[in-house]
């Protein structure tokens, strides 16, 4: 790339710590990730992503003052070293104007594609950090950015590495979780919109912590998905989901389709699909009860190997849904290249379907494209009888709390898997839905 290698520019931010705590002088340290780098190599190959990096590499020299060191340290990441300025607006203002040069098209191979980047920031302090510290923190910065919807600059502060210290401190508990064996599934009832019947349930992971009782979702996923563990609980989902489907069927909820989110570990493993024939050989589960969720982020971690997992799955007979749908830039790529059965949309579009004429009319978009791709809907987040009737007709099927918050098995099988209840009996929209019949 004609850019500083990783040896040179650690050897000048050292002696850049070494001058400022001689002068006094100040400087500043921009790490930066391509974002969107992996699912180009993935497509063009190894070839072409290195041309992409050459011009990448062109475009980030062209965009920074010469008086600054500019560095590739290896595959997609790079690094400026910002001479004589701790300015955090100044080293703001590069930021993004090395967003906006590599965002522009980039030809390779007779293609257009398109790449940017996060970038995280950490202004020298005084007294002076080690280069060491200096790295880290940016580092720090550059996960922000990322964590914080990419394409953007982010700069480091005291919080990030109490956050960073806290999910350290996370991810032990977790480990300690699943050598207990705190984990659990809870289920959501996915209904008919018209006959109210049971139709499937959405196995949900919850984590009953010893100390503090139950844990919520948003506060350990993103840690349990990017740890190591990913794919062992991954794999304890999936046969723990496919056999409570077969036993929900002996206690009178008839085939009811089981929902079962991945997390992008799994779907990076190249024996995934064994794994999955293992879960249904091992249940007795019909492959036609199973249904798979993933979001465009997943895909788009590796979209070469993760679309021919799917379409391997799609030849098993196992549906596919796209979760989340609407909420993503490369959501209708994504519904051309892989073999999608469902789309799930997301519940915000659904929270004011009932007053707000852009919801109504992205929700009526979404549900012509699937009418004309061959796919079912199902409307997430519905809960008020409002949006149930407003949808009622439109959509197949709906979850969300009118219909039932989730609930482990036995209460699951306790509130759903009885004889329909009487009208007198109906009392809440939740004792309103009936099972299907067996």
């Amino acid at each position: 790339t004609g850019l500083a290698n990783r040896t040179r520019f650690h050897d000048a931010l050292a002696e850049q710590v070494a001058r400022q705590a001689e002068t006094h002088l100040p400087f500043t340290l921009l790490m930066l990730d391509l974002d969107g780098f992996k699912a180009v190599n993935d497509s063009l190959g190894h070839s072409g992503g290195d041309d992409v990096l050459r011009i990448a590499a062109d475009r980030l020299r062209a965009a920074v003052d010469e008086r600054h060191l500019v560095a590739r340290l290896g595959g997609d990441e790079f690094a400026i070293l910002m001479r004589d300025s701790a300015d955090p607006l100044q080293a703001g203002e590069i930021g993004r104007r090395v967003i906006a040069s590599l965002e522009m098209p980039i030809r390779v191979q007779q293609q257009m594609v398109h790449v940017s980047a996060s970038i995280g920031v950490m202004p020298s302090r005084w007294p002076p950090l080690s280069a060491g510290d200096m790295l880290t923190a940016a580092d720090l910065a550059l996960y922000d950015a990322k964590a914080n919807g990419r394409a953007t600059v982010r700069l480091f502060t005291p919080e990030l590495r109490r956050v960073s210290m806290a999910r350290s401190g996370l991810a032990n508990d977790l480990q300690a979780a699943w050598t207990e064996n705190q984990f659990e599934l809870y289920y959501q009832p996915q209904v008919d919109l018209v006959s109210g019947d049971v139709l499937g349930a959405e196995a949900l992971i919850r984590w009953n912590h010893a100390k503090t009782g139950l844990v919520a979702p948003g506060a350990f996923l993103p840690v349990l998905e990017s740890s190591h563990l990913a794919v062992p609980v991954g794999d304890w989902i999936l046969q723990t989901a496919c056999r409570q489907a077969r036993s929900f069927r002996a206690a009178g909820l008839g085939d009811v389709r089981i929902g079962i989110n991945l997390f992008a570990a799994q779907l990076r493993s190249p024996d995934f699909v064994e794994r999955v024939e293992e879960a249904l050989r091992a249940s007795g589960l019909a492959a036609s009860q199973l249904e798979l969720e993933i979001t465009e982020n997943i895909v788009l971690l590796n979209e070469r190997l993760i679309a021919d997992h799917l379409r391997r799955i799609r030849a098993m007979g196992i549906g596919i849904a796209f979760d989340d749908f609407g909420t993503g830039y490369a959501s209708l790529t994504m519904l051309k290249k892989l073999d999608i059965t469902r789309l799930k949309i997301d519940r915000s579009f659904i929270s004011e379907i009932e007053t707000s004429r852009k919801d109504q009319g992205i929700v009526d978009a979404v549900i012509r494209m699937a009418e004309g791709c061959d796919l079912s809907v199902i409307a997430e987040g519905i809960e008020k009888q409002s949006q149930a009737d407003f949808l009622r007709g439109k959509v197949g099927e709906g979850q969300g709390y009118l219909f039932g918050k989730p609930k482990p098995a036995d209460r699951f099988v306790q509130t759903f898997g009885q004889a329909p209840l009487s009208p007198e009996r109906a009392m809440t929209p939740e004792q309103g839905v009936r099972k299907r019949a067996g």
